[in-house]
């Protein structure tokens, strides 16, 4: 099973850089989340289209696929509040006590932060997403995200930031399944 692992994020990893405009890769000690964004194309905005894929080591698995969109801040390097918001399908594995759980839900969520005018580029970023029963499928009832990170801007095309975030399903009739809880380190590239 580790093999698979690997070899489903080698070949997403190897495919996602033909259309993708920022590659984002975090993990701790018991997930690992790949994801990307591009350009919508949508109006006049700046709209993007995200995916993702999360594996953690009990085997749960999740894919996202949506879209985003923000706005504000000051000049370049001036720093300034940013908010944004999307939405999100959410699919997923999850298993808990012994049985394997099939998820899925149509999740809306905000982002907001602060990037602070400092010489190196430092954000402040936080993120809220759910999705209520009524949008929640197949054995889930809900579900829910959120997460805090610090942001440091090494480039203009690369950033790296550790966080803290839970991630967790509402599953019917077995409550509460959590697929990720606690502090990761990631990196930020950008094309």
């Amino acid at each position: 099973m580790f093999f698979m692992r690997i070899l489903g994020v080698a070949l997403l990893s190897a495919s996602t850089p033909l259309f993708a405009d920022a590659l984002d890769i975090n993990m701790n000690n018991s997930a690992v989340q790949l994801r990307f964004d591009t350009s919508a194309g949508i109006g006049e905005g700046p709209a993007k289209l995200r995916g993702g894929l999360l594996l953690n080591d009990s085997n749960n698995l999740l894919a996202e696929a949506g879209v985003a969109a923000s706005g504000g801040g000051g000049e370049e390097g001036g720093g300034g509040p940013v908010a944004g918001g999307g939405l999100k399908t959410v699919f997923g594995t999850v298993q808990q006590n012994g049985i394997t759980s099939t998820v899925a839900g149509i999740a809306i969520g905000l982002e907001g932060g602060y990037s602070l005018p400092t010489e190196i580029p430092i954000s402040l970023v936080g993120e809220y997403l759910f999705s209520l029963k009524i949008i929640s499928f197949l054995d889930s009832e809900r579900f829910s995200q959120y997460g805090m990170r610090v942001e440091i801007a090494g480039s203009p095309q690369a950033k790296i930031y550790v966080g803290y975030r839970e991630i967790s399903f509402g599953i019917k009739d077995a409550g509460s399944a959590v697929l990720d809880k606690g502090t990761h380190i990631g990196m930020n590239i950008s094309f």
